[in-house]
């Protein structure tokens, strides 16, 4: 076998070993991935070094690129993501802070109508106060005046009333409720 042969065989090698890589690498098999690269290593080996030199060179240079783009890709999306998390959250922001602005009126008109009823109650309280204290002197009347039906009760049994008597007495205390 001549150089020429040698050399045109071991470049045969070498791309197939870089197309192995590929396929490996577009399927995610990261163990036939690594078989690839040593066969491409045995194969640059076997290689002359410019030659071998000039396929690595191009490799590395390929896979710059596609490693640029990679990351410009992924730069771009992520500025993407970035900025729609930032507008999301001035979203979330300026709604809590709206809901915050609206509790606060609530709480304030709520307030003055815990005030009002507070004031409102403390009148009931002293209406009611007022009120048992009429009913107090109302009681103390009423047992005075039953009191005195008794007296002018007995004082007309004793004197010897007359049934007409007897009847106004009657319907004094139904008058008065007694």
């Amino acid at each position: 076998m001549s150089e020429q042969e040698r050399e045109g065989g071991v470049a045969w090698e070498a791309r197939e070993a870089l197309k192995s890589v590929r396929v490996a690498r577009e399927m995610g098999n990261s163990e036939d991935e690594y078989i690839g690269w040593l066969r491409y290593a045995e194969a640059v080996t076997n290689a002359s070094y410019s030659g071998a030199a000039s396929a690595f060179i191009g490799i590395l240079s390929q896979r710059e690129t596609d490693l640029a783009a990679l990351l410009t890709k992924l730069g771009g999306e992520r500025k993407a993501e970035s900025a729609a998390v930032l507008a999301g959250i001035a979203e979330i922001k300026a709604g809590l802070e709206e809901t915050a602005r609206g509790l606060g009126k609530q709480i304030g008109i709520l307030a003055g109508r815990v005030d009002s009823v507070e004031e409102a109650l403390d009148d009931t309280v002293t209406r009611v106060a007022a009120l048992e204290e009429r009913m107090s002197r109302s009681d103390a009347r009423h047992d005075t005046t039953e009191k005195r039906l008794d007296i002018v009760e007995a004082i007309i049994e004793r004197t010897g009333a007359t049934k007409a008597d007897t009847e106004l007495l009657r319907q004094l205390r139904a008058q008065r409720g007694l």
